[in-house]
């Protein structure tokens, strides 16, 4: 009888054995499966993510190109307005210039004008008194 008791004994720890490995078995797939799906979900997640931060980048991207090109804008804007106000005044400084020019040309032209005429009428005065006094000297001698 303790042999019969002793292969009871056995078969059974063999069973149990058994049904262990299988239990361990069919839980390590179950897990495997499970991780693999969970791996599959958690890349499906990280490119959705990967999206995401794509296209915001690119809002962000395209939000600072428009505001540097509006920034360069405006700046465009500001220096051509400096550069037209600084040739209009430029024209205007050198219209004046030339009209103080032209105008002092004018002046100049009269005052030299009347300078020669004096020097001229002054000469000529000169020279007719010198040729009454050697005329009227030669009178004198005769």
């Amino acid at each position: 009888m303790v042999k019969w008791g002793f292969g009871t004994l056995a078969t059974l720890a063999l069973a149990l054995i058994a049904g262990n490995i299988y239990s361990s078995h069919s839980n390590y797939e179950r897990d495997n499966e499970t991780l693999n799906k969970n791996v599959d979900l958690l890349k499906n997640q990280l490119v959705l993510a990967q999206q995401d931060l794509t296209a915001l980048n690119d809002n962000k991207l395209f939000e600072l190109k428009t505001e540097t090109e509006s920034s360069f804008t405006k700046i465009s804007n500001s220096l051509q307005s400096q550069l037209s106000s600084y040739t209009q005044t430029n024209d205007l400084r050198w219209f004046v210039l030339a009209f103080v020019l032209t105008n002092n040309a004018y002046v100049l032209e009269t005052n030299i004008l009347s300078s020669v005429y004096v020097y001229l009428t002054n000469r000529d005065t000169e020279m007719i008194r010198n040729y009454l006094t050697a005329k009227n000297a030669k009178n004198a001698e005769i």
